[in-house]
């Protein structure tokens, strides 16, 4: 059998799976997967017919899938990666959207620990919960990244000027955020308590664009270097991004490195103010 059975009433099928598979094939071409295009193809794009052929499912069980009615197994899973040629970090994000006992309460944090153990840091520190929003920080980190009122990280990133202006590289971490949030979001079978950020996050036209039509996903590294504006000239600033065992992937705790020498416009370097 290819759909998982439980006792008692069926789960029911993640709306997510289905969405994100369709976006997926439709942002694949025949010819990206060798296929012979016949002439009077209507669209470049794979139909469900041909990744069922590809899979090694039949059109109608694929279909089910695409639509929320049917719950691929293992066997299924493994034929719809080899089809559409899914990487490892998408791998995870359709095994997660098929897996119905995912969590859906979200553990309480110890909030008044977690800021005493920022507080004990003399680099910038944050910690920020599953929707990313800010627990607590260190006087270090408000006095590097001023946030400007706001209290949730990646609302910040998109929707704050300050954020535009800081980051070098702003629009290729706004994909990469973007990809990171939606493998995230897949660990909870409940999208409620995301549904406000979301619903802010596409007011922005480009983080709008990225939610609804984009297929990436991505794992969060455990390090990541940001290239920064500054008022003495550029640098970099390495982050490191901790998640607990215990409450992963609920709570991160990002440790900002000390920042690397700006290069100042006669090319000398001095420290980044």
């Amino acid at each position: 059998m290819d759909t998982h059975r439980h006792s008692g009433a069926a789960k029911p099928v993640d709306p997510r799976l289905g969405h994100w598979l369709r976006a997926v094939r439709r942002s694949i071409s025949v010819e990206q997967l060798g296929l012979a295009v016949r002439e009077r193809r209507r669209s470049p794009q794979l139909t469900q017919v041909e990744v069922a052929r590809l899979a090694g499912v039949t059109p109608r069980a694929y279909q089910g899938i695409e639509q929320g009615s049917r719950r691929p197994g293992t066997r299924v899973l493994k034929g719809i990666t080899t089809a559409l040629r899914l990487n490892p970090a998408q791998v995870t994000y359709m095994r997660l959207l098929s897996d119905p006992d995912r969590p859906s309460v979200m553990p309480r944090l110890p909030t008044a620990e977690i800021r005493r153990l920022l507080d004990n840091l003399s680099c910038p520190a944050v910690a920020y919960d599953h929707t990313w929003r800010i627990l607590a920080s260190n006087v270090s980190f408000q006095a590097a990244l001023p946030l400007a009122g706001h209290t949730n990280l990646l609302l910040w990133y998109f929707l704050a000027s300050q954020a535009r202006q800081r980051f070098l590289d702003w629009h290729a971490e706004a994909h990469q955020l973007v990809a990171r949030f939606r493998m995230i979001q897949a660990h909870f079978c409940d999208t409620k308590p995301f549904a406000h950020v979301i619903n802010r996050l596409r007011t922005d036209p480009y983080a709008r664009q990225l939610w609804d039509h984009g297929v990436d996903v991505s794992d969060e590294p455990t390090s990541r270097t940001y290239r920064l504006r500054t008022d003495a000239g550029s640098c970099t600033r390495t982050v490191l991004q901790l998640r607990p065992v215990d409450t992963s992937p609920t709570l991160r705790v990002a440790v900002c490195l000390p920042e690397e020498p700006a290069t100042r416009p006669d090319g000398t370097q001095g420290r980044a103010g």
